[in-house]
């Protein structure tokens, strides 16, 4: 990307308002990595999150999950449904001593989201290729490591193209959750009110640059 370009796309952000701030961090248990999340902010209170997430391949490994305030509420409750079959079938499972297994939690009508990825170099100042129409994939996991039988509620983009350029594909990213405590800290985290209360108390660009 030329630097005329960078230099548009960043005066363009200014002039109209968009900020990205570090909101909060979850662990992922399955790759023992902390993950961001951030918020951009948009004219008004308009906002979207990125959910940094487990690259599935090597391909593209910085990225994760994009989420549109519109489509938050949706979102948390398809997220509340799978807990709900997580919890569910960890007791079966562990009832029926399984331990190997990897089952999709079917929701109808789940909520679209996004997903996104980081295309250019770490110091453009665009450098992640969103695709704004996916739909996640939950699943079921049982998996027996050292002796030990793990049970995950897991969420993934599955793969997905830059709209803007198709030759760029991600292989996707997840969301990894080892408990029910995990899952409602993270559930916790994406609540509106709670974005809102961080959000009052970020400064405006548009009260900075007067």
């Amino acid at each position: 990307m030329n630097r005329f370009i960078l230099l548009t796309f960043g005066l363009f952000s200014l002039v109209n308002g968009y900020s990205q701030v570090q909101y909060a961090t979850y662990y992922n248990p399955m790759d023992a990595v902390t993950y961001n999340i951030q918020v951009e902010t948009a004219n008004g209170d308009d906002y979207s999150i990125y959910v940094y997430g487990m690259h599935i391949t090597t391909d593209f490994q910085t990225g994760g999950f994009y989420i549109q305030k519109k489509n938050l509420e949706g979102f948390l409750s398809d997220f509340l449904v799978a807990k709900q079959k997580y919890e569910a079938w960890t007791k079966t499972a562990k009832e029926n001593k399984i331990e190997d297994l990897a089952k999709k939690i079917e929701i109808p009508k789940s909520q679209k989201i996004g997903g996104f990825f980081k295309s250019g170099d770490s110091t453009s100042l665009d450098t992640k290729s969103i695709n704004r129409h996916l739909k996640p994939v939950y699943s079921f996991l049982v998996t027996k490591d050292k002796g030990l039988i793990k049970y995950y509620l897991a969420i993934f983009t599955d793969a997905f193209v830059d709209p803007q350029v198709p030759l760029l594909i991600s292989s996707g990213y997840g969301l990894i959750f080892s408990s029910p405590e995990e899952v409602m800290s993270f559930y916790s985290l994406l609540q509106p009110e709670k974005i809102n209360a961080f959000l009052s108390k970020q400064p405006k660009l548009d009260e900075l640059f007067r």
